[in-house]
């Protein structure tokens, strides 16, 4: 458990470099022109660029929320400690489940939709920026 929030670190600057490496390689030589991330033949690097994106804001939200959380942890009491083991206890996990549907619709549902889009599945609006 004692690495879980230095890899978690390590996976948010990795995504991070990820992120920038693609906006920087479809900007190109030409900077006169505008970078060319912006046009029709980057929708592709556009929707990883986005899924990406969102992996690592979550990513680095789990990582300030364990850091905060962490924190408490080494400051409380004892007495304190065992009140948080019963509240955490007694509570269904409401914002965890949250947490967890938000980053499943923001990591999946793109792909979904892409795959669905190369299937020829009509689905109005989405998959117009294929043709």
């Amino acid at each position: 458990i004692a690495m879980c929030r230095p890899v978690l670190c390590m996976n948010v600057m990795y995504h991070l470099f990820l992120v920038t490496r693609m906006v920087h390689q479809t900007e190109g030589d030409s900077r006169q022109d505008g970078p060319q991330f912006f046009n029709d033949d980057y929708t592709n690097t556009r929707a990883v660029l986005l899924s990406v994106g969102c992996v690592a804001l979550m990513e680095a939200v789990a990582l300030k929320k364990v850091g905060i959380f962490y924190f408490r942890l080494l400051t409380s009491s004892d007495g304190d400690i065992a009140r948080m083991r019963r509240m955490r206890r007694t509570q269904g996990g409401t914002a965890q489940r949250a947490v967890v549907v938000a980053m499943f619709v923001l990591i999946c549902v793109p792909v979904l939709a892409r795959y669905l889009c190369m299937a020829d599945v009509d689905l109005g609006d989405v998959c117009v920026a294929r043709r």
